[in-house]
C-alpha cells in the first residue's frame, strides 16, 4: 500500500516492516498493524481489519467492509505501540536500552569520509567515538 500523507510518502513496499501484532484474527473487530520505518526514518503503522475494527471502511450508509489504512506515528508513539512487544523485539528496532544510565544504543549509516574525520578526532583528543558524537550532536541540537 502506497499513500501520501501531509505531503510525505509512506509505502509498505519501500519502508522496512519491523514488527506486527494481532488481535481478534477471525473475527468482525479482528485487525493486524505492522509497524514500518522509511528510508528517511518515519515511522507508521500499516493496518488492516475486519467491517466491525478500527480499519473498517464505510461503503453505504449503513454499512461497513474490511479495510484498510496508513496511520504517521511520531517516534514516541511509534514507542509506545511498539511496547506491546517482547523486550528483546524493541530492542531489535530502538536500541538498547540502558536505564540505569540514561543512554540508548542506536545504529546508524555514515559516509566513510565522515569515519575518517571521527577516527582522526579519536587519535588527537583520545575520546571515544561515542564521546565525540554525543558532544556534536548535543551542540547542533542546542
Amino acid at each position: 500500500m502506497k499513500k501520501v500523507i501531509k505531503g510525505a510518502m509512506y509505502s509498505t513496499q519501500s519502508a522496512e516492516r519491523l514488527a506486527s501484532q494481532a488481535s481478534g484474527l477471525g473475527t468482525h473487530a479482528g485487525f493486524e498493524e505492522a509497524l514500518y520505518r522509511t528510508r528517511s526514518g518515519k515511522y507508521f503503522l500499516h493496518g488492516k481489519g475486519g467491517p466491525a475494527s478500527r480499519y473498517a471502511e464505510q461503503v453505504q450508509q449503513s454499512a461497513w467492509a474490511s479495510g484498510e489504512k496508513i496511520v504517521p506515528l511520531t517516534l514516541e508513539a511509534a514507542k509506545e505501540w511498539a511496547e506491546g512487544l517482547s523486550g528483546e523485539e524493541y530492542e531489535a528496532i530502538f536500541g538498547k536500552l540502558d536505564e540505569s544510565q540514561g543512554k540508548v544504543q542506536v545504529s546508524v549509516w555514515l559516509p566513510i569520509e565522515t569515519k575518517r574525520k571521527i577516527d582522526r578526532i579519536k587519535d588527537e583528543t583520545g575520546k571515544t567515538t561515542t564521546e565525540i558524537i554525543s558532544s556534536l550532536l548535543a551542540e547542533a541540537l542546542k
